[in-house]
């Protein structure tokens, strides 16, 4: 149209030189229709440009779970604007679901729950939260999702998931000897086999299942007791749950490493992740951390109460708090779950390699009367909560019962924290608690 417009103008001025008696009449007509296509050519189409006609609404719910907000476009038949998919929101908060769920509310007053944390994730993303509760009753503080607990076995993961990243980077390997990252020997005097880091990482090893109360001493005064911490049998012939095998593993990285085991993880985990947590408890104020309440008990375990044993600043000489002593929150611990589900990668950062995570996945050792089937760490369900099929681990101390559980295909998954809760487990050997939050969750809060 404009170049029409010009060429028009070009003849007008041949006509106005024309003579005078058309002049006049030529200079008016010339003026009038070069007005007219002047608008029809650049001001309409602008002030069209310009203006959001065409309004497209997308049906599928927004990432927030929330109706999705309308989107505009300027594209027209002519000229089509090719479609381009939204980056996803990796920082966006997860949606709550507390005080609008009557489902998620009744399964902790059927179980008399004192507090409850859960995460739910889909497609390797945190979707929603939920708490119920209390942090602490007596001082009237309410469970939120930022309240710190201390997640008992759920620890493991990250020992299991750190000591991985070490055997990635060819520091040692799954059957390296325990006692050759140690530096000195730790050997069973009735086992022929000398224990490996796979050994204490799928409880096959042969040192005993110690309790938490029997954390008194350091590591080395403990190795010393040859008595109380041997089994009579050779390692990887029986698979017995040893809190005290994932205790050494930890001191062997914390040895290793020659610092402590909250500057390894700050380091390779919870700095990169934007996670606050820590193995030890005097890191936080304490309105920040859960008391732990017992099932129809009205007192609580208080963080000062929980065991007495010896923290040492000497890498390699702490061991306890590995096995369970973690302090985060399940929104936190999700991201952890979110790496392994999502093959070592999160938010576009690799934390394990792809084949690290298949290997934490494969079958080492099925257990005699277990309904699962041990890996490196993580249990295996080969078909679980809503047919699925399900990596998991449980967590139970002090009045806390815990899970988490990732499914590898859809990469959806739930993590779970209780207190007050009675200890009655399902036929997968997870707590009756954690189990309906998860089943729950698997069927109903995650697209399918």
């Amino acid at each position: 149209m404009t170049e029409k417009l010009k060429e028009f103008i070009k003849k007008c001025s041949c006509w106005i030189n024309q003579p005078g008696k058309y002049k006049a009449a030529v200079v008016t007509s010339t003026v009038s229709i070069a007005a007219i296509l002047l608008l029809c050519s650049v001001v309409v189409p602008f002030i069209l440009a310009g203006k959001d006609d065409t309004v497209a609404v997308s049906a599928a719910p927004g990432a927030s779970g929330q109706p999705a907000q309308q989107s505009t476009s300027a594209s027209t038949a002519a000229e089509p604007t090719a479609v381009t998919a939204a980056p996803p929101i990796y920082n966006a908060e997860p949606i709550s679901l507390t005080g609008t769920s009557p489902e998620l509310y009744n399964i902790a007053n059927k179980y008399g729950c004192a507090g409850v944390q859960m995460a739910v994730i889909e497609k390797g993303e945190i979707k929603s939260t939920y708490e119920y509760g209390w942090a602490d009753r007596d001082a009237g503080i309410a469970m939120t999702s930022d309240t710190k607990i201390r997640v008992a076995s759920l620890s493991k993961l990250l020992v299991g998931m750190t000591a991985m990243q070490k055997v990635e980077e060819g520091d040692f390997t799954l059957d390296t000897y325990i006692g050759d990252i140690m530096g000195y020997p730790i050997e069973n005097p009735y086992s022929p086999t000398k224990n490996t880091l796979r050994h204490l990482l799928t409880h096959t090893s042969s040192l005993n299942a110690i309790q938490y109360t029997d954390y008194r001493d350091t590591l080395t005064e403990m190795l010393s007791q040859s008595s109380v911490i041997w089994k009579q049998t050779d390692a990887g012939k029986e698979w017995r749950y040893s809190n005290f095998g994932i205790g050494i593993c930890g001191a062997a990285l914390e040895k290793h490493e020659g610092v402590l085991m909250q500057s390894i993880i700050d380091e390779r985990w919870m700095n990169p992740l934007g996670i606050d947590a820590s193995f030890r408890s005097e890191h936080f104020a304490p309105n920040m951390i859960s008391k732990h309440y017992y099932h129809d008990k009205d007192g609580a375990f208080t963080i000062d109460q929980l065991v007495k044993v010896k923290y040492s600043d000497t890498p390699g000489e702490s061991y306890s708090m590995f096995a369970g002593g973690l302090h985060i929150s399940a929104k936190d611990y999700a991201k952890l779950v979110c790496i392994m589900a999502n093959d070592g990668e999160y938010h576009g950062r690799r934390y394990l390699a792809a084949d690290t995570v298949s290997q934490m996945e494969t079958v080492q050792f099925t257990p005699d009367e277990q309904p699962f089937e041990q890996c490196v760490i993580l249990r295996h369900l080969k078909s679980g909560y809503d047919g699925r099929e399900l990596y998991f681990h449980t967590g139970n101390a002090y009045g806390v019962l815990a899970s988490f559980c990732y499914d590898p295909i859809t990469k959806d998954g739930v993590v779970v924290v209780t207190t007050g809760v009675e200890e009655l487990s399902d036929q997968y050997k997870i707590y009756n608690v954690c189990a309906e939050y998860m089943d729950y969750a698997l069927k109903n809060l995650i697209a399918h």
